[in-house]
């Protein structure tokens, strides 16, 4: 036992920092990335309007966070004040400072009353997609003019599985835009998609949705994502990915048959590449 030393106080000191730092990298994983990205667009917005007004930012007080969200009553929907509220508040306390955004104190209590009071928190109920309306866009999807029986250019077939994929699972952007290949188990009776992660799951226990067949072939989810990854030559890593226009929108390309040849010059060129880059990442 004699050669157990005893921790000195600095070097409990540097122990507790680090507790602490790994502390707040998970506070910061608890939150999800679109939400750290508006939270950071808030803060960024205050601190612009304060250096504006010659007001501080941090710390700020609840006269000068009241006068803020006054600047902004007008142009914004009352959750997105909300939010630039909790923004701010969560600023101060991750600098260890009280918070000067709290709604419950005065002056800022009777001001957000009366923002809240003159804005309708009513939501404007919008229609729901129907499947006529999912016909519809696909229909009206770009297709290959010079080829044979019309087929769907290459960036049509992806927009259409990502319309039937989305609309048959009920998916988030997000979470379609998450989707890998390892995600998808194709079966007889028809597609398993594993959601690793969404919003309404952040701590990532996942969630599995099923896409039966459909009885029209041009509005089957699977067709459709089978149709986009063989045209697409993808076999692994992200299913929906964005393509190389930059000869495509060119102004100089002023023919159709110009801009036909100079897209499949695009695809023939970016597909590999994307399979190349992404077997790297």
């Amino acid at each position: 036992m004699s050669d157990i030393t005893p921790h000195s106080p600095t070097h409990a000191l540097v122990s507790l920092q680090e507790t602490a730092a790994r502390a707040q990298a998970y506070a910061e994983q608890s939150r999800a990335e679109n939400t750290k990205k508006a939270y950071r667009s808030d803060w960024n917005h205050f601190c612009a309007w304060c250096d504006e007004n010659g007001l501080k930012a941090m710390p700020a007080t609840i006269d000068t966070v009241t006068l803020y969200i006054t600047s902004c009553a007008d142009r914004y929907k009352v959750t997105t004040l909300e939010r630039r509220l909790a923004s701010i508040s969560q600023a101060h306390k991750t600098a260890g400072l009280e918070s000067p955004a709290l709604v419950s104190r005065e002056p800022l209590h009777s001001v957000w009353s009366g923002i809240v009071r003159s804005k309708s928190r009513l939501k404007q109920k919008v229609a729901p997609v129907l499947t006529e309306d999912i016909k519809l866009m696909i229909d009206h999807l770009p297709r290959n003019a010079d080829e044979p029986g019309n087929p769907l250019t290459l960036s049509s077939l992806r927009d259409r599985a990502l319309l039937l994929v989305g609309f048959a699972g009920a998916m988030r952007r997000s979470e379609l835009a998450g989707l890998h290949v390892e995600d998808l188990q194709f079966t007889p009776d028809g597609l398993r998609v594993l959601i690793r992660q969404s919003k309404t799951d952040q701590e990532g226990r996942g969630q599995v949705v099923g896409l039966v067949h459909g009885a029209n072939p041009l509005t089957c989810p699977v067709r459709a994502v089978r149709a986009w990854m063989r045209a697409a030559g993808i076999h692994s890593g992200p299913v929906f990915r964005g393509m190389c226009t930059f000869i495509a929108v060119s102004k100089k390309i002023s023919t159709a048959i110009g801009l036909g040849i100079s897209v499949m010059i695009v695809q023939s060129i970016t597909v590999p590449a994307n399979n190349l880059i992404l077997s790297y990442l």
